[in-house]
């Protein structure tokens, strides 16, 4: 007795993909984590590089290893470029962090001034 709007009960997968997999999906194709992003590029070329599966079969002499070298060394690459961008930002962040809390405690400093002292006549 099914009616017109009535959906289908979810599978297994579906439940699975919307529970976990969407939003690990999700997070590390987001451009606010870019270490996500370059740790999964990482693994994916690293994975690319052992795997039988390839674009151009390994059996072809030369080509099949250009192929591998193109997007081990891309992935690397790419990987090394935004984990220093990230790295410089959060640095920069820091940096902008520990200049602030420099500047309120110097507000509560107390002011010494220097007092010449006499000389030893």
């Amino acid at each position: 007795s099914r009616g017109p709007n009535r959906r289908p009960p979810p599978s297994l997968l579906t439940g699975a993909w919307n529970a976990v997999l969407a939003p690990l999906v999700g997070t590390v194709f987001d451009n606010e984590h870019p270490v996500r992003m370059a740790v999964f590029i990482l693994l994916f070329s690293f994975f690319y590089a052992v795997s039988p599966i390839d674009l151009i079969p390994d059996f072809i002499p030369f080509l099949g290893w250009i192929d591998d070298l193109v997007i081990v060394n891309g992935g690397v690459l790419w990987a090394v470029r935004t984990l220093a961008g990230a790295l410089l930002q959060w640095l920069s962040a820091r940096s902008d962090e520990q200049r602030q809390r420099q500047q309120q405690w110097q507000r509560y400093a107390p002011v010494v001034e220097e007092v010449d002292e006499p000389d030893g006549e």
